[in-house]
């Protein structure tokens, strides 16, 4: 059955955090602390939802237990606290920083973070994409080495190229298998996976 726009009423669209949650598959369920009162997301990570109480305790376990831990880089202040517990307690190659933010945004976060990590982060390589909302992605070394990379590791040239040609083409998301934000993602994603497996 269609609806008005003629696109199948079954048709599953996914978010970025479900992608994310696709690709990390294989190392268990993507697991995130929800925030009581949020909509919950229909495809993505698990919520946790914790009380008031042992809140950090229970954030600390989870982190110690974690196979890979994945961190939204914003400029909040419960982000401080949750960037310093995963500098304490996850080895260095087994986190990665998801960044979203344009150069004075990850400027804020990099200097919030510089009290917290043995090494200061690099200078912001992001580079925006209309298919996601990250721009960067940042890991680190076994002795906290740090490297940023953009999201998208082709030219920009070449990724709108190919953009334009399935534009010309009328190739759509809907005709591949994945969508271009999961190709992206996964591209950038796979080789920080391999390290940690």
């Amino acid at each position: 059955m269609a609806n008005r726009l003629g696109i199948a009423a079954d048709l599953e669209v996914n978010t970025e955090e479900g992608e994310i949650a696709e690709i990390v598959r294989s190392f268990g369920p993507l697991i995130a602390i929800g925030r009581p009162g949020e909509e919950l997301s229909y495809h993505g990570a698990a919520r946790i939802y914790m009380g008031d109480g042992d809140w950090h305790e229970r954030v600390r376990k989870l982190l110690s237990q974690a196979k890979l831990v994945i961190v939204r880089a914003g400029e909040t202040a419960g982000l401080s606290w949750e960037i310093g517990e995963c500098a304490k307690t996850v080895e260095p190659h087994r986190l990665i920083i998801l960044v979203p933010l344009s150069r004075r945004g990850y400027e804020n976060f990099r200097a919030a973070a510089a009290p917290i990590f043995p090494r200061r982060l690099p200078e912001y390589t992001g580079r925006r994409v209309g298919e996601t909302t990250l721009r960067a992605i940042g890991y680190f070394d076994a002795d906290w080495g740090p490297h940023l990379v953009p999201i998208i590791n082709e030219s920009y040239l070449s990724y709108w190229l190919g953009t334009f040609a399935n534009f010309l083409t009328g190739t759509t998301a809907l005709d591949r298998e994945r969508s271009e934000m999961h190709r992206i993602l996964d591209r950038a994603l796979q080789p920080l996976i391999r390290r940690v497996a």
